[in-house]
């Protein structure tokens, strides 16, 4: 048994937050695999990497240089793309949907939230799956609207006060993922600020800011006066 064990945290970049499981497991699958790494685990919450180890073993600066190649390896190989499901009636027909969409090849993971209807997709980008997985979702019936690119849009960022833990962090990024007009939104449970891009058309800063309110946290930092407050014709 090696005399002493050291652990290290390092932030890593999830492309999507605490919804990359496939990511994470990259990152994991990765550093585990370093001769003297005894356990990695990844905090989705606080995008940080848990890595202990044996310093007689390996040192700090190659696990460092792993974790940069895994997340080139990473940001090259998987993309993910988000989708406003309408039409649904119960908790068992989002998962039927999420568990047919799985089975398509070059889906990495789908995950479909009943309470906000936004379904969220890991996949291949080799080999892009988005129209198999939107005709699928119409053959079932459903409707959809893909949702998550924000560029373009006007974006928010709002201080969040009363966040206990990444759960709370999560559940609040789904409440505000699942507002009409918004096309993206994450939680950082680190830092307890909340970013938006949403379509002013639809939606605005006071609305948004009315919905993280009512989850029952407060704002202790607003966006300027005026963003995305009225509505386009």
């Amino acid at each position: 048994m090696p005399e002493r064990m050291d652990t290290m945290r390092v932030p890593v970049k999830l492309p999507s937050g605490e919804h990359c499981s496939a990511c994470s497991l990259s990152f994991e699958r990765g550093v585990d695999a370093l001769p003297g790494v005894a356990s990695v685990d990844v905090d989705p919450g606080t995008s940080e990497l848990f890595v202990t180890f044996d310093p007689a073993t390996v040192s700090r600066e190659l696990i460092v240089a792993e974790i940069e190649r895994v997340g080139h390896e990473v940001g090259a190989a998987i993309s993910h793309a988000s989708w406003r499901i309408s039409g649904l009636d119960c908790p068992d027909c989002a998962r039927t949907v999420d568990v047919s969409i799985a089975s398509l090849e070059g889906v990495l993971s789908a995950n479909l939230n009943f309470a906000s209807g936004v379904l969220f997709v890991e996949y291949d980008r080799a080999l892009d799956p988005r129209d198999a997985i939107e005709d699928l979702v119409g053959r079932m019936g459903y409707g959809y609207t893909r949702v998550g690119d924000s560029s373009g849009l006007p974006v928010a960022e709002f201080a969040v006060t009363g966040l206990d833990c990444p759960d709370c962090a999560r559940a609040l990024t789904e409440r505000v993922r699942g507002l009409d007009g918004v096309q993206s939104a994450e939680v950082d449970f680190a830092s307890a600020r909340l970013r938006v891009g949403f379509d002013d058309r639809v939606a605005s800063a006071e609305q948004i800011t009315a919905a993280v309110e009512n989850a029952g946290y407060g704002i202790a930092e607003r966006p300027a006066p005026g963003v995305g407050a009225t509505p386009r014709d």
